[in-house]
């Protein structure tokens, strides 16, 4: 299903960047790159490191790294399914969440920088990836008794979109705080369902 041309592309790209990044110390030098069709699901492009001959690891398939802010999508998705109004208006401002047997745990989040922007609805907070509004989101604005409850749902989504691969569900995954990461390669194929209109 490879594409010569886009692959092409994506090995230039990959070699590119991770030239630049050599001479930047504070750059990560691992990265992938993956390139799916999201009407049929074939991958058109896949590069899994720099160089496969010095270190044959496929970061694309095999590595598991944490997805960050581009899983707020997934926690979005849950809250439409769930009848939430993307219009739905929270305050973006420091947030700490009890969690756990009595309560006893708890997740302090805050922005980036501690940038906050005040009242906020979701479509605000999602052009900012305001992190204490998804935390608020996910963790008290979806369905369910309990946060893991709400944490289950937005894996559930995950898995419905087309991740195979576990996804953990304590609070931290609302902001891609997964106990083993994901894979680019599958990661790519969940938003392949996002660009293939669900």
């Amino acid at each position: 299903t490879i594409d010569p041309r886009l692959q092409g592309l994506a090995d230039k790209a990959v070699t590119d960047a991770y030239n630049k990044a050599i001479h930047d110390p504070d750059h990560p030098l691992a990265m992938s790159l993956v390139t799916v069709d999201p009407s049929n699901g074939y991958v058109k492009a896949m590069v899994g490191g720099p160089d496969f001959e010095t270190k044959p690891f496929n970061l694309a398939t095999q590595g598991h790294r944490q997805p960050g802010s581009s899983i707020k999508p997934f926690t979005l998705i849950t809250a439409l399914e769930e009848g939430i109004s993307p219009y739905r208006t929270y305050e973006s401002a420091p947030q700490e969440f009890h969690f756990g047997k009595h309560s006893q745990e708890t997740f302090v989040v805050h922005n980036d920088e501690d940038s906050y922007l005040g009242s906020c609805d979701i479509v605000c907070a999602t052009t900012y990836s305001d992190n204490s509004i998804y935390a608020q989101l996910g963790l008290e604005g979806l369905k369910g008794k309990t946060i893991e409850d709400r944490t289950r749902s937005i894996a559930g989504t995950i898995h419905k979109m087309g991740y195979d691969d576990p996804i953990s569900t304590t609070p931290a995954m609302v902001l891609g705080g997964l106990k083993d990461g994901v894979t680019p390669l599958g990661w790519t194929y969940a938003y392949s369902t996002i660009a293939n209109d669900g």
